[in-house]
């Protein structure tokens, strides 16, 4: 059996970190969702049930998204190269509900995504590193697992853990539809110091 070096922080396969976020973190984001107005998220820039059924709002409040972007630190270690927050970009927190959850998708921004945020006022997440953190007991949904194609590979995690992952074409992945209940994530992405922009 042949395996591939790693050689670059693009090679990585989805990884899990268990506990990245406290539980009293998790339920303080799941408080501030409940206080805001949330909107519903698009995919490529354009609102469709049938391809993301997905609220979201933006984590605009200091203090908290200090807390979410101390993960800096243990997303550095991690793949071995250093990571910055994304200047003026808020972390997000997810709701997804009973429906066709998120199909297949890269996390890679495209030009077609920018233009159309322009006029639709939905948030671009820029960055090289995806992590989203689960912030729903799993007993709270059916379904709503969180996949990835090749390799093959679902997550459905524990509150406070998190799976993180090149956000390249390469790695396509997807929510797997809610049957019930609700799946709440937070998500954000962290870029690498080095790499091009």
């Amino acid at each position: 059996m042949t395996t591939t070096a790693i050689t670059s922080w693009q090679d990585y396969n989805p990884r899990v970190i268990d506990e990245a976020v406290t539980a009293d973190l998790c339920d303080r984001l799941l408080g501030y969702f409940a206080t805001q107005d949330y909107r519903p998220r698009s995919y490529q820039g354009v609102v469709d049930a049938r391809l993301r059924r997905c609220d979201y709002v933006a984590i605009t409040d200091a203090s908290l998204a200090a807390e979410v972007h101390a993960l800096t630190e243990p997303i550095s270690s991690l793949y071995g190269v250093p990571v910055e927050i994304v200047a003026g970009q808020d972390p997000l927190v997810y709701r997804y509900e009973q429906g066709i959850g998120f199909v297949t998708h890269h996390d890679e921004v495209t030009e077609v995504e920018v233009a159309r945020a322009e006029n639709n006022g939905q948030p671009v997440v820029h960055g090289n590193i995806t992590v989203t953190v689960s912030l729903s007991p799993a007993d709270r949904y059916e379904g709503g697992e969180l996949y990835f194609v090749d390799p093959p590979a679902e997550f459905k995690l524990p509150v406070g853990a998190a799976v993180t992952f090149p956000a390249t074409r390469r790695v396509l992945h997807g929510v797997r539809p809610i049957a019930s209940g609700y799946r709440f994530a937070l998500l954000l992405r962290f870029a690498v110091a080095d790499a091009a922009r």
